[in-house]
Parts: C-alpha cells; sequence; structure tokens
C-alpha cells in the first residue's frame, strides 16, 4: 500500500470516530433522499404505463328509450359498428342494466 491510501485510511477512521453522529446523519439523509427519487421515478413510471393504457381503450354507455322498436335498435347497432373505432357493440337490456348500474 502505498503512503498516501494509509493516510487516506487513517483519515477516514479518524473522521468515523470523531463526527460518527454526523456521519451517521449524511448517510441517513442520502439514504432518505434516493429512496424518495426512486419512489418518485417509479410511481411516475407506472402512472404513465396507467394512463397509456386508459387511454387506448374508450367505453360508451348510451341509454335507448324503451319505447325504440326493435328495427330503430338494430339499425342504429349497424349504423354503431361501421365506425371507425369501434370493435363492439353491446345490447344490454334494461333490466341487466339496471342491476348492474345498482
Amino acid at each position: 500500500m502505498s503512503a498516501s491510501f494509509k493516510d487516506d485510511l487513517r483519515s477516514f477512521r479518524r473522521s468515523w470516530v470523531h463526527h460518527t453522529g454526523m456521519q451517521l446523519a449524511t448517510l441517513s439523509v442520502l439514504t432518505a433522499t434516493f429512496t424518495v427519487v426512486a419512489f418518485v421515478f417509479s410511481l411516475s413510471f407506472n402512472m404513465n404505463r396507467i394512463l397509456a393504457s386508459w387511454g387506448d381503450s374508450s367505453q360508451l354507455t348510451a341509454y335507448l328509450e324503451e319505447s325504440a322498436s326493435p328495427d330503430k335498435v338494430r339499425t342504429l347497432k349497424s349504423q354503431l359498428e361501421q365506425l371507425s373505432g369501434i370493435s363492439e357493440v353491446e345490447l344490454v337490456p334494461s333490466e341487466v342494466a339496471t342491476e348492474s348500474f345498482k
């Protein structure tokens, strides 16, 4: 070992012996800071993924009058299916929709 390295090692040891509280406080603050930064980074990354997945899909619920004729309902369904971006049209009876809403 070189003399310079030995001096540095002695200085480091002396610093820890004489300033143990300050060294531990510094270590604690740095650990807490890195933990917070890692948490915020992880939260940001996960939120971006969640928002991107929400943005990729949309759902629309439309309520029709009960007096609507079956022909009008079929026509509306076929018109909706022809729109771009619509992958599925599902007709739900009012009783099922009411139970689902509850």
